[in-house]
């Protein structure tokens, strides 16, 4: 069997020059050396539970541009539909943008307001 599993951190840097190269544009060769420790090119969970990493991504979101904020918790959400962002895709609900829990909830919550 095999199972994809991905782990998500949204990084909060003071200034986009903490993270990138403020001439190349490229990721700060500390950051990569400090991911590339964190994050082994192999785990191993158990005997018979092991893997390799697949992919390790960042990608600079820009709310309002390529990413919002969930209405209810603040989660954020990409804009971007079919680029993988490493968030879930926004979902809306009277004029309002929603995680998918948070939307589920919303939904739940109309449907019993519309129960008599």
């Amino acid at each position: 069997m095999i199972v994809s599993l991905t782990v998500n951190y949204v990084l909060e840097a003071d200034d986009r020059n903490d993270f990138y190269d403020v001439n190349t544009g490229r990721l700060l060769e500390s950051m990569h050396e400090t991911l590339v420790s964190r994050y082994p090119k192999e785990i191993k969970l158990s005997d018979n539970v092991r893997g390799r990493i697949n992919d390790l991504t960042y990608v600079p979101l820009e709310e309002g541009k390529n990413c919002f904020r969930c209405s209810a918790c603040g989660k954020y959400l990409s804009d971007l539909k079919y680029v993988y962002l490493g968030i879930d895709y926004w979902q809306e609900i009277d004029g309002e943008k929603f995680c998918c829990s948070c939307a589920w909830e919303r939904e739940d919550e109309l449907r019993h307001e519309e129960d008599p």
